[in-house]
Parts: C-alpha cells; structure tokens; sequence
C-alpha cells in the first residue's frame, strides 16, 4: 500500500530552532504565513518584501554604503538558506556597522532579531535571548498603544516575545516561555479568540503541559484548532486537535480522547501519531490484536513510519506526549512479541 501522507509536529526543544525561524502570521487578507519583513527605509537597498510596521522616529545617521547593504543581502539569504554560520557572522559584521553609522531604531531592530532567530536555530538560546531583550528595550519606548488598552501599537513587539519564548523552551525554563507567550497574547488583545495568533497558543499549550496544567493547555489546543479552521487551515487545526486528544487522556477522558484521535485519523488517515497512540492504548487494555494493527499501519502505511517512536526519549520529549500514554507505549514496545488474537508475530 502507498504510504499516506502524514504532518509532521513542530514541537520544541529539538525543532525550536525550525519555528523560532519565523513566527507564523495570519495576513487578514490572504491568510498566509508570512516570514520576516524588513523596515521601509531598507526596502530599497535590500529587497522588494514588505516593509515592517515599527513607529520609530528617525535619527540622523550616516548612510551605508552599496558593499554594507550587501552584507545585509547576504545574512538574510543565508538565513534563508540555512548557512546558520554564514548568517550569524554576515549579522554580527552588519549589527557593528549599523552601530557606528548610528542607523535608526527600527532598522537596528530588524537587524538583531534576526541575529537572535539564527542563534536560535543554532541552539545558541542565551545569547539569542541577549538580543531578543535588547530588541526588547528599543521597541519597549512606544511598543503599546496610547489608548490604555495595553494592546501592541505595532505587530512586531509581541513578536519578540514569542522568539523569546522559544529560545527559553530550548533552555527548559517553562515558566518563563509560558509568561512570554501569555505577554504576546496580552499584546494581541488577550483571550483565545479572534485576533490571537493560533501558533502561539500551540506552542503555550505545549509548555503547559510540560509543567502539569493539563486543563490549561487543553484550553489552548481547542481554541488554537477553532481558530485554524475559522482560517481553512485544516492541516494545522489537526495538530492541534492531536495535541488536544492527547491532553484529554491525560486528564482521564479516555473516550473523549479516543474519539479525538480517531476523527483526526479520518481526516488524515496517514496520521502516525494517532495510530500510535490508539495502539498504546488498546495495549493497555489488553487489546492485543488492535494494537498491532495499529502500530503495522504506522509503519507501513505512513510517509514516516513508527520508526520515532521507538525512541520514548523523543515521544516523551519532543513529541511531548503526556505521562499516561508514554507508559503504555513504552510496555508495548517492551514486548519482542505482541501476541494477537488467533496467533502472534513480532513487532516490526
């Protein structure tokens, strides 16, 4: 049988690097992701993408010249092309340029939170978080509105705290990623409604879960799915929908969570991580049969195959499944066997 097409998860501390390259945007028009942009005083000298939307003042500063606008063309491309070396070098040489011309804030901006996304994604996340508080600090000057709402006068402040969150689910401080992304939200207008980037609420319902609040995070995955398919984006909506399936057997709603997975499982019937799961459980209950069907069909009939989740290390904490589950899948992994109703064979 071909193998089905299965969605991969974006799931910190080892693909951090990989989200933290861009904090996904919802364009109110187009619906799309959108990566970095650049300030508008750039544009010219660097690219034809849309100009960011910081309201800075502009300060007298020396001009750079053609050769230092083209360094700053090469770390993005490099950044773009993953030369994660080239890039933080092409940005440290362009940070010190733009400091001794005295560039204005929105440019310096620009330019060390992009440093700070590729420290990121080279698992640099102190000094990543270095430059995310200094970006921080300049934006901090006028980053909310003058209306007392509290909310954010410019999409790219809440922005910083998400990076921030995540280079700090690379360093394992929970807590911290949690304030950050519920500072980012606050920003957008708080709640989990209209207006909240969906991505967001993933990644803080994955950090929830590592500090226990189930309840929380699930609160966040439902709202995060609702908010992805008010957008058509289905794929994404059930991402989340397995995260919320996976909470809601954590918390003990053992039929609510198995309806779950098999619903997301209809949609995409080449979901590994929902075969897996449902095969744990029906090991769990003794359903011996059902749980090797489950786990052949994860390995022989997906894109990716049951190959990851051998490896509880990356079940538990990468793929961040709840404590229940990654008990009853490391039992039936424990197995050389699985002896299934009318006969037995071995787990491939």
């Amino acid at each position: 049988m071909t193998p089905v097409k299965h969605n991969s998860f974006q799931s910190a501390p080892s693909n951090t690097a990989t989200r933290a390259f861009m904090v996904p945007t919802m364009n109110s028009s187009t619906k799309k992701r959108q990566r970095w942009q650049l300030p508008s005083r750039l544009i010219h000298h660097f690219t034809a993408s849309p100009p960011l939307s910081l309201v800075f003042n502009t300060a007298s500063a020396a001009e750079p010249s053609p050769a230092q606008i083209q360094q700053v063309q090469r770390a993005f491309q490099a950044f773009n092309d993953r030369d994660l070396r080239l890039a933080e070098s092409l940005f440290d040489k362009s940070v010190a340029v733009w400091e001794k011309l005295e560039r204005p804030r929105d440019e310096m901006a620009a330019l060390i939170k992009a440093r700070g996304n590729v420290k990121v994604d080279l698992k640099k996340f102190d000094a990543a978080i270095v430059d995310f508080d200094r970006v921080l600090t300049i934006m901090s000057v006028d980053g909310t509105k003058t209306d007392g709402s509290g909310e954010a006068a410019y999409s790219e402040y809440p922005d910083l705290f998400v990076q921030r969150g995540l280079a700090r689910e690379g360093l394992s401080e929970w807590q911290a990623a949690v304030e950050d992304y519920s500072q980012a939200i606050s920003l957008w207008g708080g709640g989990r409604g209209e207006g909240i980037n969906p991505f967001v609420l993933t990644f803080r319902g994955n950090v929830l879960t590592r500090l226990g609040k189930y309840k929380d995070a699930l609160q966040d995955f439902e709202a995060s799915a609702d908010l992805f398919l008010a957008s058509r984006d289905e794929e994404d909506a059930l991402l989340a929908r397995a995260n919320a399936a996976l909470t809601y057997y954590e918390l003990g709603y053992e039929e609510s969570a198995l309806k779950l997975m098999n619903d997301v499982i209809r949609r995409q019937p080449g979901f590994t991580d929902m075969h897996v799961a449902l095969a744990a459980h029906a090991w769990g209950e003794g359903k011996l049969g059902l749980a090797e069907k489950e786990w052949r069909f994860a390995c022989e009939n997906t894109s990716t195959g049951c190959a990851a989740y051998r490896d509880l290390d990356f079940v538990q904490r990468i793929r961040r499944w709840p404590p229940t589950l990654v008990t009853k899948l490391g039992a039936f992994l424990g197995k050389s066997k699985v002896v299934a109703e009318g006969g037995s064979s071995v787990l491939r």
